[in-house]
């Protein structure tokens, strides 16, 4: 993990901060494409995504974390009605 400080909410009275990343020229050209297709406009749009979707995943991550904490490392039970399909 990068020893540089992540911003609080609370580092600028507006409620932003700047996010910057340096990618390759080839990756941004292929960025670029990527937001066209998805309908974003421009690249602090096309950057917010990302950094959403990251957000998403982390959260996601915790998530499953708390449930292996929460069951002790052994298999969640299945919600009332939901049949165990043994093909997976």
């Amino acid at each position: 993990m990068d020893s540089e400080q992540l911003p609080t909410m609370g580092s600028d009275q507006r409620g932003s901060v700047i996010m910057q990343a340096r990618v390759r020229a080839d990756f941004a050209a292929k960025l670029t494409k990527d937001a066209e297709i998805l309908g974003l406009d421009g690249t602090s749009e096309l950057v917010r995504e990302g950094l959403r979707m990251l957000h998403r995943r982390a959260r996601e991550k915790a998530a499953v974390a708390e449930l292996d904490r929460f069951y002790g490392g052994k298999i969640a039970p299945l919600p009332t009605g939901v049949i165990a399909d043994d093909s997976i």
